[in-house]
């Protein structure tokens, strides 16, 4: 048997540990970071330190600059070092700790880092889920990477334009992204995700690669420009709006 006095002392609770910060379960240990939902908030020429998920790797848009986010938000980083090389372990999923200044460009803002190692990657790989959007302002989801259905209303060489119940939108497949956009018929449904970027044609959504574009079931529409181009074509004239099984609108021949 084992005397009271020889068995284990009961341990005292010492004071509870400050909570530290986390990101996706990893310890940061970082002071004075900044969330990255509100970087975006921030005025230019603030120093900000913040940590999120690649949804843009460097090559995409241009040699140096990519995105960074999580769910719901995301931030433009361009680094200004000309001898910059991306490493291999900057990929979509990894997880990364930026050190820079906000600035903006065309519109848009973003974190300009100045040297290369003050980019730092903690942890590969994690998701970022889309923001599925309802509504064609884009400009109030820069840099987040998004989700948005609709129809093809035109195709360009690199570009669609989908028509979804908010609006239009515009969806750009880089050369990078290794996406052949003129494939698609208009008329047909398909759902695009990708992160909000400022282009030639304002804002729009870049896709990353083929599984980025959905085909979505639904029977195909006759958009609103094509119904007026036959109907003219025949001599007559197109009210409302028209698709295909016929359920509004109506046309004079």
């Amino acid at each position: 048997p084992v005397s009271p006095a020889s068995a284990d002392p009961t341990p005292t609770p010492g004071p509870p540990s400050a909570p530290q910060p986390t990101f996706s379960g990893v310890p940061l240990q970082i002071p004075n970071m900044t969330d990255v939902t509100l970087v975006q908030r921030l005025t230019p020429g603030t120093r900000v330190l913040t940590a999120g998920t690649i949804t843009v790797p460097p090559g995409w848009i241009h040699a140096r600059v990519f995105y960074v986010g999580r769910d719901g938000a995301g931030i433009r980083v361009y680094v200004a070092d000309r001898t910059w090389r991306s490493p291999a372990s900057l990929t979509i999923g990894a997880q990364v700790r930026v050190v820079g200044v906000v600035a903006e460009y065309r519109g848009e803002k973003e974190i300009v880092v100045s040297r290369g190692r003050d980019i730092v990657v903690l942890a590969c790989c994690q998701n970022v889920r889309p923001v599925l959007l309802t509504s064609a302002d884009l400009r109030a989801w820069a840099g987040t990477l998004v989700r948005v259905e609709g129809r093809v209303e035109r195709v360009y060489r690199r570009t669609l334009r989908l028509r979804t119940k908010g609006g239009d939108v515009y969806v750009y497949a880089p050369a990078s992204s290794h996406v052949d956009v003129r494939g698609l018929r208009v008329g047909e449904r398909w759902a695009a995700t990708g992160v909000v970027t400022r282009g030639p044609r304002g804002w729009q959504i870049i896709v990353r690669g083929t599984d980025d574009l959905q085909r979505l079931p639904g029977r195909l529409a006759l958009s609103r420009r094509l119904i007026h181009i036959v109907a003219s074509t025949l001599g007559g004239k197109c009210f409302g709006w028209w698709s295909w099984p016929l359920r509004s609108g109506h046309c004079l021949l």
